[in-house]
């Protein structure tokens, strides 16, 4: 017999690195680029998200649809709060637990209640009895 084994299969290339491993290493790199922290030997938090993932799944969730949205979600949020923290909030809103609330309606101002028949009617009575209509 040939008395010999193969290592066909096994994935490895010239300086000993596999597949696998480049793999891996690619992964945390985009999970590092993405944020994500290091919980324990293989297992990472995306704080985007609030979720755990294991590691070879970084890449995977950085590029999820959930994760796109709720990365958008969390800008749009910090951009609100800086807009407040600059005074560019109309007069009349204000944030209340991290969103926008009418005090002229006494509702959260999300863009369909800003379009909204009683806003705008509230705002006309507002800008009127304030001098400015």
């Amino acid at each position: 017999g040939s008395g010999g084994s193969t290592s066909a299969g096994s994935g490895s290339r010239p300086g000993g690195i596999s597949d696998w491993d480049r793999a891996i290493q690619r992964d945390v790199r985009r999970g590092e680029e993405e944020g994500f922290v290091r919980q324990t030997t293989g297992l990472w938090r995306c704080f985007v998200c609030e979720q755990d993932l294991a590691e070879g799944a970084l890449e995977t969730h950085a590029e999820s649809r959930r994760h796109q949205k709720c990365k958008e979600t969390r800008r749009l949020e910090e951009e609100l709060q800086e807009r407040a923290r600059n005074g560019l909030l109309e007069e009349y809103i204000e944030l209340r637990t991290g969103y926008e609330f009418c005090l002229l309606c006494n509702v959260y101002a999300t863009d369909c209640h800003k379009e909204s028949a009683k806003h705008l009617r509230n705002l006309e009575y507002h800008f009127q009895s304030a001098g400015r209509g």
